[in-house]
């Protein structure tokens, strides 16, 4: 049987699989947003994440430090309420 169509060869090949992985990456980039845009919005995630978790543990760190000392703050509390 005889082939119809001329596929492209070697070098040739390989220029043509580029030039389609290029459009394929322009059209994607079009349906998706810029790059920059992209990396904005993951940084922004990640800045989010950073904050909650510092806040997380200064906030854990603190309650821990009240339930360790929980009988000097009540305590203390219970005196500055008589002073006062």
């Amino acid at each position: 049987m005889a082939q119809i169509y001329q596929f492209p060869q070697g070098e040739e090949r390989a220029k043509f699989r580029k030039e389609i992985a290029r459009e394929r990456k322009k059209r994607f980039a079009v349906k998706t947003g810029s790059t920059f845009v992209k990396w904005l919005g993951w940084g922004w995630f990640y800045l989010r994440l950073l904050v909650a978790s510092v806040l997380h543990f200064i906030f854990v760190f603190v309650l821990a430090i009240l339930g360790a000392f929980k009988w000097a703050v009540f305590w203390l509390g219970g005196i500055l309420c008589v002073i006062t």
